[in-house]
């Protein structure tokens, strides 16, 4: 689950279908429109725009940093919302560009390149 509130974006997770949540992980005190998805194995992939670029932060099962926040497409990024899931083998992640088109990338090397 992630959570932004005054550009602060916060993640949590919970291995017991929520019984228990984790305490809030602030993934970057610079970012709008932050989504989450998890795949089959337990990494974990933060997506969230800044400065009409898209990030992603990827974690690994127990919640540790495994590739720190970086530019996954630079420039071009509207404001809004955000989405990323897994199927297959293969993550994507959905954004609106500067002419309000949707867009869709894909990482089939476990989010570490995006196209």
């Amino acid at each position: 689950m992630v959570d932004a509130s005054g550009n602060d974006v916060k993640s949590y997770y919970t291995d017991d279908e929520g019984v228990t949540v984790s305490v809030a992980v602030t993934v970057t005190g610079s970012g709008d429109d932050a989504s989450v998805a998890i795949n089959p194995m337990g990494k974990r992939i933060v997506v969230y725009h800044h400065n009409n670029d898209l990030y992603r932060v990827i974690y690994d099962p127990q919640g540790n940093v495994i590739t720190a926040a970086s530019i996954i497409v630079t420039g071009g990024v509207n404001q809004g919302k955000t989405a990323i899931a897994w199927r297959l083998g293969t993550w994507y992640a959905y954004y609106r560009d500067g002419g309000n088109s949707l867009i869709q990338i894909s990482s089939i090397d476990d989010g570490e390149t995006w196209t």
